[in-house]
């Protein structure tokens, strides 16, 4: 498998590796600012408070919070893709048979609360809180749009389409030569889409669907069917919050 078409060369990875690393820090900062000036515009000074103590939020800082940081992160594609056309980042188009991959999503996050259920961990939907609060039902419909789709087609472009080719690109000179070096980089792929959501409860859970994910873009080699996958994931977590709130 190290040696699939979409594999970069060593000093393209290294390239495309460091425009992921800048776009991610890149996007913190856009996200700060974006949340500051709509801040002002808005008149509520405590909600960039809210924003660095994690408190829950109010619609529009998470949905310019989220914007923010997907502009860096497609800021990044878009350099890296612009300098080497052939980074696999492209979708990959809809065939017969994708949206199987919805069961697979829905049925990880089913398997994520099973498997914590029996530890009892208090604020383990502390993250969806936080981004849903006590929003009305207009402001929840956007942000669970943004949840939902737009979550899962930018992280995916991002963290499967550009960054797991940069990590097979860039393997260890002292890796042993003819030893795969697929599964590591999946891993890490995994640990550091877990990482990047900066809840550490969450971690393991997001790191191993990330790990999934990008086990199924290596098999498939297309994105869409990690976007269905993920978008089914995160559907979940968004309709069990929409019964409690009914309830």
């Amino acid at each position: 498998m190290d040696n699939s078409p979409w594999q970069l060369p060593a000093r393209q990875g290294a390239f495309v590796l460091a425009a992921a690393v800048g776009g991610f820090i890149g996007g913190q900062f856009l996200a700060l600012v974006l949340v500051a000036t709509v801040r002002v515009l808005s008149g509520t000074p405590e909600s960039l408070r809210s924003l660095e103590q994690g408190t829950s939020l109010k619609w529009w800082v998470t949905a310019s919070g989220l914007l923010g940081i997907w502009g860096g992160l497609l800021a990044a594609v878009g350099l890296s893709r612009r300098k080497y056309p052939l980074l696999p980042s492209r979708l990959g188009g809809f065939r017969r048979g994708d949206l199987r991959f919805a069961l697979l999503g829905a049925g990880l996050q089913v398997a994520v609360i099973l498997a914590y259920a029996p530890f009892h961990v208090r604020g383990l939907d502390g993250p969806v809180q936080k981004i849903f609060g006590q929003t009305s039902a207009l402001e929840m419909v956007i942000l669970c749009l943004m949840t939902a789709l737009g979550a899962p087609l930018v992280e995916e472009i991002f963290f499967r389409g550009m960054l797991l080719p940069a990590l097979l690109a860039t393997r260890p000179a002292i890796w042993r030569p003819g030893r795969t070096y697929l599964p590591v980089a999946i891993v890490l792929n995994g640990i550091l889409f877990g990482a990047a959501h900066g809840e550490l409860l969450q971690l393991p859970a997001i790191a191993l669907t990330g790990m999934v994910f990008a086990y199924l873009y290596v098999r498939t080699q297309r994105l869409i069917p990690c976007i269905i996958a993920h978008a089914s994931f995160n559907s979940v977590s968004v309709a069990i919050l929409i019964v409690h709130r009914i309830h």
